[in-house]
């Protein structure tokens, strides 16, 4: 575990050290991205501000969403939840932050999510409800490829624990 965290931070530190060598350093002290660059934010994108210091902070977010004030996790049932194009329901919200993409621009803790920050989503990107499921339980979304199922997780459980109403 240490050494992936170091991997990350070496990453990072040689980005960092790349964009100050190319002077690609914008006013807010984050490397400067090349608005045609596919790693560039969209217009759209609503990410918080970060605490600009002289610490670094290198997350590994889980597969999350932030809505309706709780957290909705995909990847952690011991079996897959899965679902089929049919059986998404309404547009309930679209992801407005992709944390682990701003961590990786800004090197930053972002802090808590807000309603609309994902672990990975891209800004804009439908979240579903899930037919037959309250929402406050389950939600849906495609990343990677995939459709995934986010569970509705307790708030302050002592281990990450799905709320009961998402696997009734």
């Amino acid at each position: 575990m240490w050494r992936h965290i170091y991997m990350r931070a070496l990453a990072a530190a040689t980005l960092a050290a790349a964009a100050l060598a190319a002077g690609a350093c914008s006013s807010g002290g984050a490397p400067a991205l090349d608005p045609g660059s596919p790693a560039s934010p969209p217009a759209h994108e609503d990410c918080p501000a970060v605490q600009q210091g002289s610490g670094n902070a290198a997350v590994d977010y889980v597969d999350f969403i932030q809505a309706f004030g709780q957290q909705y996790v995909a990847g952690l049932a011991r079996r897959p939840i899965t679902a089929r194009q049919r059986d998404l329901g309404r547009i309930v919200l679209r992801s407005s932050c992709s944390l682990s993409a701003l961590n990786d621009r800004t090197h930053k803790d972002p802090g808590p999510a807000r309603d609309g920050d994902t672990g990975f989503l891209k800004p804009g990107t439908p979240i579903y409800a899930v037919d037959g499921w309250p929402t406050q339980c389950r939600l849906a979304a495609r990343w990677g490829g995939r459709l995934r199922v986010y569970l509705a997780y307790l708030p302050n459980a002592a281990h990450a624990t799905p709320r009961p109403c998402a696997l009734r």
